[in-house]
């Protein structure tokens, strides 16, 4: 029995040894290929607590499947062995019960393998999803305008339009642009929607978020203008101007005259008007 179960002991251990060797270097490398600003990234890790269930439970699956075979060889029932009868009964029975093992098997191995197909499936497709612009050979920073230099709104604004023209001349730069969040990033800004000309029912209003951004945005993203055209230099007096997208004007305006309509994303009190010059895709 000793020998038995020491043997089934150091097979548990070292393959509960050999899990946390693989998941070590499995996190590691999880984590190394996550940009930095990935959300919680820091947080990715071997909790310390499942690492001790996991030994805990390497250490009793040794015992429960070392000691019922050590038992079961330590006490031989001669006299069924013996007698044909008996043995025929016996051998029945612990066929009987190896065969129930092996269906428990096979029918968890199956349920295993169903589910990691099923995984790779979905992340195959997920991967195949069109997110709405080109992400490769795109190049993002973030730029945070901060001190006495640029403490007055037009030292923002001046610096936003030299921006573009000063990265568009490093050599291998095909466009450049700014956003004020990144798309699929979260944190966009968010406000009831008002459509001149139309009313809604208080509960019923209609809701849309909002990024702003510089002249080229779309091109720099390979982002399809369906309608209209983009911003420019000359859209900074007082007509406010705004791009949506084609979602909204799809729902908002079917029958494709979404262009030159007025809207107000936030309180309709405090937000001014904004003519839509553009469809993006």
């Amino acid at each position: 029995v000793r020998q038995l179960l020491t043997e089934s002991l150091l097979l548990a251990v070292a393959g509960g040894a050999a899990g946390l060797l693989l998941a070590a270097w499995g996190v590691d490398a999880l984590a190394g290929g996550l940009p930095d600003d990935f959300p919680r990234a820091k947080e990715i890790g071997i909790d310390p607590v499942v690492l001790g269930f996991t030994g805990a439970l390497s250490v009793l699956t040794g015992l429960i499947f070392g000691i019922i075979p050590a038992l079961t060889r330590a006490k031989p029932a001669l006299n069924e062995t013996l007698n044909e009868g008996g043995r025929t009964g016996a051998t029945f029975g612990r066929g009987r019960m190896r065969s129930a093992l092996v269906v428990t098997e096979v029918a968890l191995s199956l349920a295993l393998l169903i589910g990691a197909g099923l995984l790779i499936k979905s992340f195959w497709r997920l991967t195949q999803v069109n997110p709405g612009f080109q992400a490769d050979h795109l190049l993002t920073m973030n730029v945070s305008l901060i001190g006495e230099k640029y403490k007055e709104t037009g030292q923002v604004i001046s610096f936003y339009r030299e921006l573009p023209a000063r990265l568009g001349a490093l050599p291998g730069v095909k466009a450049v642009s700014a956003v004020s969040v990144l798309p699929i990033s979260g944190g966009d800004g968010n406000g009831n929607l008002t459509i001149e000309g139309r009313e809604f029912p208080p509960a019923q209003t209609p809701s849309a978020s909002f990024r702003r951004i510089l002249p080229n945005y779309f091109s720099a993203m390979g982002i399809p203008l369906k309608q209209g055209r983009e911003f420019n230099e000359r859209d900074t007096g007082d007509e406010k101007v705004v791009i949506i997208n084609e979602g909204m004007a799809r729902r908002f305006w079917p029958e494709g005259d979404a262009i030159g309509k007025r809207i107000k994303v936030g309180p309709p009190q405090n937000e001014p008007w904004l003519t839509i010059v553009g469809v993006a895709g």
